[in-house]
């Protein structure tokens, strides 16, 4: 038996060929007027005689790929295909063998070096070992089609058959194998035996880091910390300006890309522009000083956490787009005090670089009401195309910019839109996920988010569908949700909230759960209490032979055919708060203010608040992050008892209950 011709799936097929030949295969296939004859010699060669005259020889020594055909074409034909999934289908109806199978967990870290030296010159190799012993960061994964994700090269590899390297697929242009093939094997190899899952780095010296500058920085945000965003004066911002250009000169990307939104937030301010959003900034400084303090105290040899994840490398930068095709996965909706931000998301269907392309809408004052989100996504965002349109097709670019976030700015060449047909099989990977519980492995080993590379498209995932159950309402939490199942019987949450400006979507959303079958979910991907949580951007729905997406934030009038629910309430949601997350909540609030207006125009009804933050602290029983609130709430005593107040002892105190109220919001939300 060829058990590499046994083991490849349809998607493998499609990812040898692509869809187009594989309908055609399976079509003839179908066919009562075609018939085809095996033979098979003791070492695997394999003679297809078809009865419309086509011949196909597939060796044992070489791949379907590599396999020869009588037809004209002079790459994988629709034959070969064929004549894979007939030989599958005769397989099939063989008495099975003891041993492993196609679908069971393998390790390809079991592959031999002798293996490797049939496929590789040793010149080869040792370049590559001494490549892979010079600092890899890469994200292993188990299971019946192992995969890997290369960080320090931006690439994807894939297993297709069990311990054959010839059957990989990989993002780069190299014919397979590539040489990317063994520093995943060898990586694997450093996967401990009870993990399915791991981030393996081979960086064993620390990257060096200018502690004068990082210095610097926390001083300027120490002085911030006084006269708050309302006090931000010129000079302070050219030195944040400054400081932000030596941060990305020396690789610390993500420190300068939180200090560039940190300065244009506080334009915001000084513009009197909706955008500004102090809850926002309040993240912004948490977020700088974890990763100031990661970088600072990082060591290779010990902490999981990879360098380039923290600080980022010269690899981010603005990248330069050329003519491009990229798939529109939905749009999205984020909900700020003062408005909302629309973001349609892209892959790029060469690269598998997946895009985010956001627009803000400020809420209009008073008294007139929001504008519904399906109004606000018909604005035309570049070359008279619509946000929602974006979101549900397909953009043919001939340039524009990717920003280090991921954010796609479309530059002044011509652009074109067309519609999809929603075949998000084809899809690159990491983006696509066909195993929930793959998935849960990921985001198990992810760090926490202020520790992770500061990209727009991090938590966005296509999950492959293949049943949903339990669609209800939730009266309480006021959130549509639903169980849905993966091809393996591994089941997720999705959760979609009930806002008055989407509600045509969320109707349309719940009728359509209940009625036809759900392929696919766009969506951002976290773990909670509950599990794998889902928050839907797009939902592909399948009836009959189309397949039809609904954007559940943009979906117009009449996207549903009768309402769902009655009397609906328009006030917000109710969410359900224990006692330490309401603690939290108010220290958070807190916090803002003082970010605000800065500890020097502090008054006495600030001390009373941190003074009630002190007592309830108290109460809960709070250690760690009670000891600096006592310490800040001491400072600010005494600053209404003495004439000349040192502020010095509340810059700290403040900076490092920003940092700990950060890192609680998480381990709280986990």
């Amino acid at each position: 038996m060829r058990p590499d011709l046994v083991a490849l799936t349809l998607d493998d097929l499609i990812t040898i060929g692509n869809r187009g030949l594989l309908k055609r295969a399976q079509q003839e296939l179908a066919s009562t007027n075609l018939s085809g004859e095996i033979t098979e010699d003791t070492v695997g060669n394999i003679i297809i005689q078809w009865s419309d005259q086509i011949l196909c020889t597939l060796p044992a020594n070489q791949t379907l790929g590599q396999s020869q055909c009588s037809c004209p074409a002079t790459s994988i034909c629709r034959h070969l295909i064929r004549s894979a999934l007939f030989y599958q289908s005769q397989q099939a109806s063989q008495p099975t063998t003891d041993g492993p199978t196609a679908t069971e967990p393998w390790n390809p870290g079991n592959i031999s070096d002798e293996t490797l030296q049939t496929h590789y010159k040793k010149t080869v190799l040792n370049k590559l070992r001494s490549q892979f012993a010079a600092g890899q960061i890469i994200q292993v994964t188990t299971g019946s089609k192992p995969s890997a994700h290369l960080h320090s090269l931006a690439l994807n590899l894939r297993f297709l058959v069990p311990h054959d390297i010839r059957y990989t697929h990989c993002d780069c242009d190299e014919p397979a194998p590539c040489s990317h093939v063994p520093l995943v094997i060898w990586a694997f190899r450093q996967l401990p035996p009870e993990q399915e899952q791991a981030l393996i780095s081979t960086i064993t010296t620390e990257h060096p880091v200018t502690t004068q500058l990082l210095d610097e920085l926390e001083q300027q945000i120490l002085e911030l910390s006084t006269v708050g965003i309302a006090g931000l004066n010129g000079i302070m911002r050219d030195r944040l300006t400054r400081l932000e250009k030596q941060c990305r000169s020396t690789e610390l990307v993500w420190i300068a890309e939180i200090l560039m939104d940190l300065l244009q937030a506080s334009e915001y301010y000084q513009q009197h522009d909706a955008q500004f959003d102090i809850a926002q900034v309040v993240d912004y400084l948490g977020e700088l000083l974890i990763r100031s303090d990661a970088i600072r105290n990082h060591d290779a040899a010990k902490h999981p956490i990879p360098h380039l994840f923290i600080a980022g490398s010269a690899q981010d930068q603005t990248v330069a787009l050329g003519a491009s095709r990229l798939m529109g996965l939905g749009c999205g909706a984020t909900i700020r005090a003062g408005g909302v931000t629309l973001t349609a998301y892209l892959q790029d269907l060469d690269s598998g670089t997946v895009m985010a392309l956001p627009r803000y809408f400020a809420n209009p004052e008073q008294p007139q009401k929001p504008r519904d989100f399906w109004q606000l996504a018909q604005v035309s965002i570049s070359k008279n195309m619509q946000l929602g349109h974006i979101g549900s097709g397909q953009i043919l670019i001939q340039g524009g910019k990717r920003t280090p976030s991921y954010q796609f700015i479309p530059g002044r060449s011509p652009m074109s839109l067309n519609p999809q047909s929603y075949q998000w099989e084809k899809l690159r990977s990491p983006l696509l996920v066909n195993d929930f519980q793959e998935l849960i492995a990921q985001l198990r080993e992810r760090p926490m988010p202020e520790l992770q590379p500061r990209r727009m498209t991090e938590k966005l995932r296509v999950l492959s569908i293949a049943q949903v159950s339990a669609v209800e309402f939730d009266p309480i939490q006021q959130a549509l949700r639903a169980l849905v199942i993966d091809p393996a019987g591994t089941a997720a949450t999705l959760i979609q909230p009930y806002l008055r400006q989407g509600r045509f979507g969320f109707e349309a959303m719940l009728e359509r759960l209940q009625q036809d079958p759900l392929k696919f979910v766009s969506a951002r991907v976290s773990l909670g209490a509950d599990g794998l949580q889902l928050e839907p951007i797009a939902l592909i729905f399948q009836t009959g032979e189309t397949r039809q997406m609904l954007q559940p934030w943009l979906a117009p009038p009449g996207a549903a055919s009768a309402p769902q629910l009655a009397n609906i309430p328009t006030m917000p949601k109710i969410a359900g708060h224990s006692t330490i997350s309401t603690y939290l909540l108010n220290l958070r609030s807190a916090l803002q203010d003082l970010w605000l207006i800065g500890l020097e125009r502090c008054d006495a009804q600030h001390l009373r608040q941190w003074q009630s933050l002190v007592e309830r602290g108290e109460a809960l029983g709070f250690h760690a992050l009670l000891k600096p609130i006592i310490q800040l709430t001491a400072a600010l005593e005494r600053r209404f008892q003495v004439l000349q107040w040192d502020s010095n002892e509340a810059q700290s105190s403040l900076a490092i209950v920003t940092l700990l109220s950060q890192v609680s919001a998480h381990l709280l939300a986990t």
